[in-house]
């Protein structure tokens, strides 16, 4: 449950102090990464949840040591279920956008990609690409994941090229296409979309 999420609150920013010495600035990642993902899993506050996600988002930006230390941590599970428990507020939108951000650098590194990449965690980004269709940004960074994690794993595509799915899938890019404008990231999601529908189509036609 996210109850977590207390869209009064203003998100706060974030700057990762500069460091001298690599070594200091690695131990100085380390903490403000451990520190970040308890205060995912224990805080109510919405302003507290939202930077500690920033502070994921830079720190995965410079460190692949510690995006391997959110995911032990299972930071990564804890994030999509905060995106679960969201609404379409405003301050849940931009929560969502910084999640999805984390999530999509996290996902740059092959060995990670593959530890994020579950049944669940499709389930959730098809939603997201359902529900925010109409939303520019989240539509093309939950599209651009869903790609990602289902070209990880023949497994997971396997089982997600469902009839179902794909119905779902179609209906989800026709009505895209219907709003999407020359906007730059619907045309990416929509792209993203039809290429997961081929992949989808390809992995339905190898199991006959």
């Amino acid at each position: 449950s996210t109850s977590v999420v207390n869209p009064v609150d203003a998100p706060q920013k974030f700057t990762i102090p500069s460091q001298t010495s690599s070594t200091n600035q690695t131990s100085k990642f380390e903490k403000h990464t451990m520190i970040a993902v308890q205060t995912l899993q224990t805080s109510k506050k919405f302003s507290e949840v939202f930077k500690a996600v920033m502070k994921l988002e830079k720190i995965t930006q410079h460190s692949m040591e510690d995006c391997n230390k959110i995911v032990e941590a299972d930071g990564h599970n804890k994030m999509f279920s905060i995106i679960r428990g969201c609404n379409r507020s405003s301050p849940h939108a931009e929560l969502m956008r910084a999640i999805l951000r984390v999530l999509a650098n996290l996902s740059q590194h092959p060995s990670i990609l593959s530890r994020l990449a579950s049944v669940k965690a499709l389930d959730t980004l098809t939603d997201l690409v359902h529900l925010f269709r109409d939303k520019a940004s989240i539509f093309a960074l939950s599209s651009s994941l869903l790609e990602n994690m289902l070209c990880s794993s023949y497994l997971l595509i396997s089982e997600y090229s469902t009839p179902e799915k794909k119905k779902r899938v179609h209906g989800i890019l026709l009505m895209s296409k219907k709003k999407s404008a020359d906007i730059d990231d619907m045309q990416e999601g929509i792209q993203c979309l039809e290429n997961i529908l081929c992949i989808m189509n390809s992995t339905s036609a190898q199991k006959k």
